[in-house]
């Protein structure tokens, strides 16, 4: 069931392009997420996936400080379409980085703190030729030690998000 997973998530960052196809940006992420948990947790509802093994969902809360590089995919495989164009209004970005993430509240940790790698694919619509605001839907994938969910059952754990945010864009 979806609605199970579902979490509130914020994402502030401010980037800079270089050139058209290449930029940097640092963001910070983070609220809570549910963890879906294999083992039983006490005093949590349990679900049934779509195996029909149960699990738990367990509340965590998290922050991530990250530096990622962005390749506007868009621009990179059309061109540049110049200031003021119509051209190239809606894009896809994609990004790669690496950050440090802060878990609160662990159970055996009072809180933990992990390095972090990023994956993000981003498409923008923009609004205006200017191209100074944008609607975005963002995958992200977020990336760290196996210590996160207190299970040491594989080799990562990981946050996968589907986000949809604005961007505004200030000119130079």
């Amino acid at each position: 069931n979806l609605s199970t997973r579902l979490t509130p998530q914020f994402n502030i960052g401010f980037g800079k392009w270089f050139v058209p196809g290449f930029g940097a940006k640092v963001q910070l992420t983070g609220f809570r997420s549910k963890e879906k948990k294999s083992e039983e947790a006490n005093n949590l509802e349990h679900y049934y996936d779509f195996n029909y093994f149960p699990y738990w969902n367990k509340p965590i809360k998290w922050w991530d400080l990250n530096v990622n590089m962005m390749f506007n995919l868009s621009r990179l495989i059309k061109g540049y379409e110049g200031i003021g164009s119509e051209k190239l209004m809606n894009q896809f970005i994609a990004s790669v980085g690496i950050g440090a993430t802060h878990h609160m509240g662990l159970k055996e940790h009072e809180s933990s703190n992990h390095l972090s790698g990023h994956l993000e694919l981003q498409y923008s619509r923009f609004f205006s030729p200017k191209k100074n605001f944008s609607l975005d839907v963002t995958l992200r994938g977020i990336f760290y030690s196996t210590e996160f969910d207190l299970i040491d059952d594989q080799y990562f754990d990981e946050n996968i998000s589907l986000n949809l945010g604005f961007t505004y864009y200030f000119k130079d």
